[in-house]
């Protein structure tokens, strides 16, 4: 009898450490991170692989432009599934903002002190890069345009769209009155080229208006082809730049893997290897010979409507 209770009491222990052990090698979870872009694609989640690997956590992709993403709030309310969001353009940012569609972000609660050099409490996005606007020349060529100033006086080709355009032209607004600004912006209008209308040699020998990341992406194309890269402003007030940023959607549902990603993505090597991805310049870099414009990318959004009217203006004559 006692040899049988000895027995069963074997069985038992043995069954409870057999049971441990299963739940113990269980996997891990997997979490999930949905971001929405206008410059990404379904396969450059490989741009994020190191956190996803790091984390275990799998991303998805969805390559929204803004129109898009504004109705998926309107119809969805905040049941969109979209964690982060990610526009190329600072200027669309701006608008979403508008629109309420970022998680409100408060200092010492969900943005660290030390990210405010580039992100905004106010606007409520986290920057994570620079995309300076650049000059791109012929190398054989002498560089006419030197300061934004010249774009009203010398002819160039522009390879930026509106939405682009609008945060470069916001300094120059910054530090004029309103008719100055609108005459400024008329001038720049009259030196522009539209590079469709002129012969492969005449491109080959123009001055390309750009970005840093249009450059960099484009460099063997026809437009960028034998040409280098010119910082306006470097020696003076600085280069006028996009700021690339990251927010979160309001009420995401991963919110928590939402501020790991970023915190990742904004430590010193991780924003350093993401940026090179990217073309993009790190926030803590002097890359390129880069010095950024002094004045804060929140300080300019306030001139975007009434750029957005003068441009309207001019592209409809």
């Amino acid at each position: 009898m006692q040899k049988t209770f000895q027995i069963a009491s074997f069985l038992i222990l043995l069954s409870v450490l057999w049971s441990c052990r299963l739940e113990t090698a269980q996997p891990v979870k997997q979490k999930q991170l949905v971001i929405a872009s206008d410059y990404l694609s379904e396969g450059d989640t490989l741009l994020f692989r190191s956190f996803s690997e790091s984390s275990n956590t799998r991303i998805t992709i969805l390559p929204w432009k803004k129109s898009k993403i504004i109705g998926e709030f309107r119809n969805n309310k905040y049941n969109t599934g979209i964690d982060v969001i990610m526009m190329k353009s600072m200027y669309d940012v701006h608008d979403l903002h508008k629109r309420k569609l970022f998680q409100p972000l408060k200092v010492s609660v969900n943005l660290k002190e030390e990210y405010l050099d580039f992100s905004s409490e106010r606007y409520d996005y986290f920057g994570f890069g620079y995309d300076p606007y650049i000059v791109a020349y012929p190398q054989n060529e002498r560089a006419t345009i030197k300061m934004y100033n010249d774009l009203k006086r010398y002819k160039y080709i522009k390879d930026l769209n509106e939405s682009e355009l609008i945060p470069m032209i916001a300094p120059i607004l910054g530090k004029m009155k309103k008719t100055e600004a609108h005459l400024w912006i008329k001038r720049m209008y009259e030196h522009n080229y539209a590079d469709s209308l002129l012969s492969d040699s005449l491109v080959s020998r123009m001055p390309i208006l750009t970005n840093y990341s249009n450059f960099q992406k484009n460099r063997n194309g026809k437009l960028y082809k034998n040409k280098v890269v010119l910082m306006p402003n470097n020696k003076s007030t600085g280069t006028f730049y996009n700021l690339r940023t990251m927010a979160i959607a309001f009420q995401a549902e991963h919110y928590t893997e939402a501020t790991e990603f970023i915190d990742f993505h904004l430590s010193e090597e991780n924003n350093r290897s993401l940026n090179k991805k990217m073309k993009t310049i790190a926030i803590n870099s002097s890359e390129a010979g880069f010095r950024k414009y002094y004045v804060h990318s929140e300080e300019m959004l306030e001139y975007y409507t009434l750029i957005e009217r003068s441009l309207n203006r001019f592209s409809e004559n």
